[in-house]
């Protein structure tokens, strides 16, 4: 992959004893530079253990799979500098590199990985981070789970909750779709949210955007005690024949979501659809 960005560089010097200045301008342009793939696996066998996920800079990937025994986890480095200057990317792949970690402690496996700790020649910190973080978590247990993807798309496949719990899932700065059984909390700041979603007795969806629209997927029998559906543009429902935007409840009691929220930006839509 080559993405290229444009750096303008103003140089002034000075013309006479005392005469004007003379300006220099200078165009050149970005590589990102894209290293090895690096993976790293958690110690020991997933036994229920909360899975807690942060990505400075980059996309996310977090999906349950019955391939793994243990939670995996992979990713490569990259960093933009000049076309010319790979090397000052590779410094700056290592920078990174020391940020990726898999730490076990105290009941939580903790995933990590972060930005470059400083500027290495052409290579500055605020292009460099982790694409494609990707965590796979053992499949045929529900899980307690919490990402947060800081700057990048969040992609979370095929997750299902622990009884009682809530996943939590964050993208601060790029678009969310979650495929998800069980209780979740939902939030996408400033990009648009896809959300499948499948209840569990008493569980709790809770879905919002700061600056994006929701596109919310429910089983056609879905049952809920509460519902709150709102967003700043419109609301449109297609599929069910018994629901408005207005609805407060639906199907029998404590069979499905304790309560079920999607709540769209002011300048967002809200699309709830059958499936």
């Amino acid at each position: 992959m080559r993405a290229t960005v444009t750096v303008i560089v103003l140089a002034a010097a000075a013309a006479g004893s005392f005469g004007g200045l003379g300006c220099r301008v200078e165009a050149h342009t970005q590589t990102q530079f894209i290293g090895s793939e690096n993976s790293k696996t958690a110690s020991a066998d997933y036994n229920g253990e909360e899975v807690t996920v942060n990505n400075s800079n980059g996309d996310v990937i977090v999906e349950q799979d019955s391939s793994v025994t243990k939670v995996t986890v992979t990713m490569r480095p990259v960093a933009f500098a000049d076309d010319d200057q790979k090397p000052d990317a590779q410094e700056a792949w290592t920078d990174v590199l020391n940020t990726f970690a898999v730490n076990e402690s105290g009941g939580t496996v903790a995933v990590s990985c972060g930005k470059a700790s400083g500027s290495h020649g052409t290579a500055g910190t605020s292009g460099t981070g982790c694409k494609d973080l990707h965590v796979k978590i053992p499949a045929g247990k529900g899980i307690k789970l919490s990402v947060t993807a800081h700057n990048g798309s969040l992609d979370a496949k095929n997750l299902t909750a622990a009884d009682g719990a809530t996943i939590n899932l964050v993208a601060q700065n790029g678009s969310l779709n979650a495929v998800i059984t069980g209780g979740a909390k939902i939030s996408g700041e400033n990009g648009d949210v896809t959300v499948s979603s499948t209840p569990t007795k008493g569980s709790t969806l809770d879905i919002s955007t700061g600056n994006g629209d929701i596109d919310l997927a429910l089983p056609s029998s879905f049952a809920a005690d509460t519902i709150a559906f709102s967003a700043g543009e419109k609301v449109t429902i297609d599929g069910f024949s018994d629901i408005t935007k207005d609805s407060t409840s639906r199907g029998t009691k404590g069979e499905g979501y304790a309560s079920l929220s999607a709540k769209a930006s002011s300048l967002g839509e809200l699309h709830v659809k059958s499936r």
